[in-house]
């Protein structure tokens, strides 16, 4: 199961997600995509590209706020958490899921990709394209059948502590320099 988590607004792109689909299921007719979050945008805009793509048994849609307490609900039974932004900086969403434990495909749009070390914590796709999301999605079932991408963020997170911040700030500024 695929999850997108959060708010949805537009700009997190879930119609290029939604559009996506059809070839994802293409290619692998068990992948289902659960929707869970607080819609800002129109509900029935993706309910009727849902309809439109005839994809109503393999996308679960859940439209309201989820308090701390759930969020395990939905991530747990994830394979893989995606976040195909069109546009933004950075995403609470993304470190919520490797939290736990659980590999991203996210797009190369403000400063997701750099949390993502590619092909171990999860995939970096370019923005604004279902092309890319489908395949992204299909890149990353393929090589968790041969890379154990959770004990891999495990170690990434265990290394990520506050006491490490002097370091990841020092090596901001050299990368800066380059």
């Amino acid at each position: 199961m695929i999850l997108f988590f959060g708010y949805v607004r537009k700009y997190k792109g879930l119609d290029l997600l939604l559009d996506a689909m059809p070839e994802i299921i293409k290619k692998d007719p068990s992948i289902k995509l659960l929707v869970a979050g607080e819609f800002y945008d129109e509900f029935e805009f993706y309910r009727g590209i849902i309809k439109k793509l005839d994809l109503s048994s393999s996308v679960y849609m859940i439209n309201k706020f989820i308090s701390n307490e759930e969020v395990y609900k939905y991530y747990e039974p994830a394979d893989l958490v995606i976040l195909p932004y069109r546009n933004g900086t950075q995403s609470g969403i993304l470190n919520v899921a490797y939290g736990f434990l659980k590999p991203v495909l996210v797009t190369r749009v403000g400063g997701l990709a750099e949390f993502v070390d590619e092909g171990k914590s999860g995939f970096v796709i370019a923005p604004d394209s279902p092309e890319a999301i489908a395949e992204g999605v299909i890149k990353y079932f393929e090589a968790k059948k041969s890379f154990n991408f959770p004990e891999y963020i495990s170690q990434k997170v265990s290394q990520n502590g506050f006491n490490d911040m002097p370091l990841l700030f020092k090596k901001i500024i050299e990368d800066s320099a380059k």
